[in-house]
């Protein structure tokens, strides 16, 4: 990651962004809730499971029904492009400040790259929902791949804020 965006990301990196960013993320999940109470908590949504095959997509389509799938693909793209913004700054923030060294920029990488992945699973997911008409496997495919590397890069993330956390702990106790 470049020095510029690094140091901006430091700058920005401070309690009341990272409240606002934890608000905003809060809030998305409020809606997701809401999301789920509407289509029925029994049904496991596409950006909810680490894989799924054409045959899965179509059975969830047809139980929701053509008000479900409508929600689903307005709240991909309403909603849900909001919360990957959110809790990507979020691990940006974070990463940026417990390592704070330029050597560590890379680390700024996985959250990226978890947001890049999680938007394009919510267009195409929305693509997938509505209008009802048959897509192929293909796109189904690509889906589940972008759905598939966004909790990997999620997971990364979580695990490199982790390791940052604790790092600083150890340096905080040593001093």
């Amino acid at each position: 990651m470049s020095s510029v965006t690094t140091d901006w990301l430091r700058d920005l990196a401070t309690w009341p962004a990272f409240a606002a960013a934890l608000v905003a993320a809060a809030a998305c999940w409020g809606a997701f809730r809401w999301r789920r109470s509407k289509l029925g908590a029994q049904h496991t949504l596409l950006d909810s499971r680490f894989w799924y095959k054409p045959k899965e997509v179509q059975e969830l389509f047809d139980t929701l029904g053509e008000p479900g799938r409508k929600l689903y693909a307005v709240t991909q793209v309403t909603v849900d492009l909001v919360f990957p913004l959110a809790y990507g700054l979020l691990f940006a923030m974070a990463i940026v400040r417990l390592y704070g060294t330029p050597a560590a920029s890379w680390l700024l990488f996985l959250p990226l790259l978890t947001v890049v992945f999680d938007l394009a699973e919510n267009v195409l997911t929305a693509y997938l929902a509505w209008p009802p008409r048959h897509k192929g496997p293909a796109i189904v495919r690509l889906a589940a791949t972008c759905t598939a590397t966004k909790f990997t890069f999620f997971a990364l993330s979580s695990v490199a804020t982790v390791i940052g956390l604790v790092i600083a702990a150890v340096e905080a106790v040593a001093r």
